[in-house]
């Protein structure tokens, strides 16, 4: 049947009325009379996708955020090839292999009791790096390194002089500040000497810190023969 005009724009004022889901409206007009029954109030039309909705937070990737919280260090390596490379996860914040990447992205660290701490931010479960553990070979010449929501098993981490070392008493190492950079930038414990007979794909680094923002390496008084090539730093934000 054909609606004139004026009857047309009388039953598109009546829908919209009709549309709050508490009533139904009955329009009568010279060529035909229409009963309005929303099946459904208005908004929740299950024949409909309704759009998702997220908190601000929710869409935020968590963590401590990108300036330095107090009680933390940002760890990274000042030589080449992995000038300003910070070591991390990704996703940020999140159990996983441990790597030097960019300083967008950079984590925040402490020792405490012998683990190496993640901070992933106010009123979260921390991260802790873990070391590989060889099934019999201790003198395996990588030991893989990730960041797991359950502390390390196997050896301990500790601050000496300005460098980062790991030790166990099953791995006799020539030196407790060597490490590897190898494939996809992961980053691993070197078991053997420092810059030699580096396993191709790899890069030698030593892992420290400095107590101050801009203050030199120091080599430590434990025997290490290099300078540290990775440092920790507490200045307000990484940098590259």
């Amino acid at each position: 049947m054909m609606l004139s005009r004026s009857t047309f724009l009388a039953f598109l004022a009546a829908s919209a009325v009709a549309q709050d889901g508490s009533r139904v409206f009955t329009l009568t007009a010279p060529e035909m009379t229409l009963t309005l029954v929303p099946d459904e109030p208005y908004g929740r039309n299950p024949r409909v996708p309704q759009p998702t909705t997220f908190a601000i937070e929710d869409r935020q990737a968590a963590g401590p955020g990108t300036t330095l919280q107090k009680g933390w260090y940002w760890i990274r390596a000042v030589a080449a090839p992995n000038y300003h490379k910070y070591l991390q996860t990704k996703p940020a914040v999140a159990a996983g292999t441990a790597l030097l990447e960019s300083y967008t992205s950079a984590g925040q660290f402490n020792v405490v009791d012998g683990q190496l701490v993640e901070n992933t931010g106010d009123g979260q479960a921390p991260l802790y790096m873990w070391v590989e553990k060889p099934v019999s070979d201790f003198t395996q010449r990588t030991l893989a390194t990730w960041f797991n929501t359950t502390k390390n098993s196997f050896g301990t981490f500790a601050f000496q002089g300005d460098a980062l070392t790991w030790s166990a008493p099953e791995v006799q190492r020539q030196n407790l500040a060597a490490w590897l950079v190898c494939k996809n930038q992961a980053l691993f414990i070197n078991t053997g000497a420092y810059a030699y007979q580096t396993p191709a794909g790899c890069s030698d680094q030593t892992v420290g810190y400095s107590l101050f923002p801009g203050s030199q390496c120091v080599c430590s008084q434990s025997g290490l023969t290099h300078c540290s090539q990775i440092h920790y730093y507490n200045d307000a934000h990484a940098n590259n």
